[in-house]
């Protein structure tokens, strides 16, 4: 299976990904097992990396439904991939931060287009959902075999990123990801925090409510 092919299962067909099928349904010479996690892997870098060109002949509906079947669907096996040993660690951190590109070069641009055309649709309230569950769903905290720490600090690297943006909805996903952070990487989130209340001084309530329920700011820097 290729690249474009597997964009067709995924987010048209809405069908389980690579690392699920059997090397015949794969369609490439692969062996059983991890091959198929690191071309999952792959396929998941350059998705994350170059969204609006991979997606960009779809329907903001596919384009919602089909993040949704990575993240909770039939295609999660694809994003599990990410915490398989047997893939190099090198390639489950390129595949993490390419994150940064989804969120703030195409789903927050995406969303705040949408929104300022009032074009409050089904697909926009599918990617939002998206966007706003995913460091809930995403499984490299949540599964019972966690990823290690590089693929944790990987992710706070796309959270920092998310804040700087200055895009509401990638500010609001960072926040909420880093209220689940926080426990094991307080001194990290706590700098992240002090950094955007000291470069924001006007927050919408949005904003204002997470950094309240989630860290119990409000709006002053973290002490």
């Amino acid at each position: 299976m290729g690249l474009d092919e597997w964009i067709q299962r995924v987010f048209v067909d809405r069908g389980p990904g690579v690392a699920a099928l059997g090397p015949q349904q794969c369609g490439v010479r692969l062996p059983v097992g991890p091959s198929r996690d690191l071309l999952a892997v792959r396929y998941l870098t350059a998705l994350f990396r170059e969204p609006a060109l991979l997606l960009g002949g779809l329907s903001d509906d596919d384009v919602g439904r089909g993040l949704a079947n990575l993240l909770e669907g039939d295609a999660r096996s694809d994003v599990c991939a990410l915490a398989c040993p047997d893939v190099p660690i090198d390639e489950r951190r390129e595949c993490v931060l390419a994150v940064t590109h989804l969120f703030c070069d195409y789903l927050g641009p995406k969303l705040a287009a949408m929104r300022a055309r009032g074009e409050i649709t089904i697909g926009f309230a599918e990617i939002l959902e998206v966007c706003s569950s995913w460091w809930e769903v995403w499984p490299l905290r949540y599964d019972e075999s966690r990823g290690p720490a590089e693929l944790d600090r990987a992710a706070l690297v796309v959270m920092a990123a998310q804040l700087r943006s200055g895009i509401e909805d990638c500010v609001e996903s960072a926040l909420k990801g880093l209220g689940y952070w926080q426990w094991e990487y307080e001194t990290e989130v706590r700098s992240l925090l002090n950094e955007y209340l000291a470069a924001h001084t006007r927050l919408s309530f949005s904003v204002q409510f997470l950094l309240f329920e989630g860290f119990g700011l409000t709006g002053a820097p973290a002490r």
